[in-house]
């Protein structure tokens, strides 16, 4: 159902995308067709200094499982694939990573608050195709890129928290917001993913 992504990549520009594609290449070899829902993020290491690469995936047992997968949404920059923007199964629903993009996987907006409302947007889109809205939302996972001093990052951390109440009134989930090093394409400032548990088991 869900299936996250961390790796080890110091590129800029460009050689995000073409890192992230002949990666992602050979991780299809092993993925599942339609995939899970996930979560592409770059990070500075891991506990071993050659590790290139960490997945983790949550499973759920069960033949009757929807793909959520809207129209007029965000895509990956490689075509015909066969990725996933979510998944209900059950009770629960898995909103992988949203990012603020067009269908080729370039950045759209160039500032936080922007690319924020535009990726809480997409996971409104992604729940609706379940028959679900954000009261159904426990948990999410906030993924976003803030240099400079921890004033800078304060500020960062302000603005989503300012766009997140514009969807999720207090109190909203619970939420897990971690700093990483980038994305799976360049000039993304954030990615989000969400659970769902389902008030009544449709």
């Amino acid at each position: 159902m869900r299936q996250n992504t961390y790796f080890r990549f110091f590129g800029e520009g460009a050689e995000v995308t073409n890192y992230w594609e002949k990666m992602t290449n050979v991780r299809r070899q092993y993925m599942s067709i339609p995939s899970a829902a996930g979560a592409g993020l770059r990070i500075t290491g891991f506990p071993y200094a050659q590790e290139l690469i960490q997945v983790e995936g949550i499973a759920v047992l069960g033949a009757n499982k929807q793909r959520l997968q809207p129209a007029n949404h965000w895509d990956w920059s490689i075509p015909n694939n066969s990725f996933t923007q979510g998944w209900k199964i059950g009770n629960l629903a898995f909103i992988g990573g949203q990012i603020s993009a067009d269908d080729n996987a370039r950045a759209v907006g160039k500032d936080m608050a922007t690319q924020t409302r535009n990726v809480f947007n997409f996971i409104r889109n992604t729940l609706r195709e379940g028959g679900l809205d954000e009261s159904d939302v426990a948990k999410l996972y906030i993924y976003y890129y803030a240099p400079g001093d921890w004033a800078s990052i304060a500020e960062t951390e302000a603005t989503i928290a300012a766009v997140q109440r514009e969807f999720y009134p207090e109190p909203g989930p619970v939420v897990t917001a971690l700093r990483v090093a980038g994305f799976a394409f360049e000039n993304l400032l954030i990615e989000i993913e969400a659970m769902a548990v389902c008030r009544n088991e449709q």
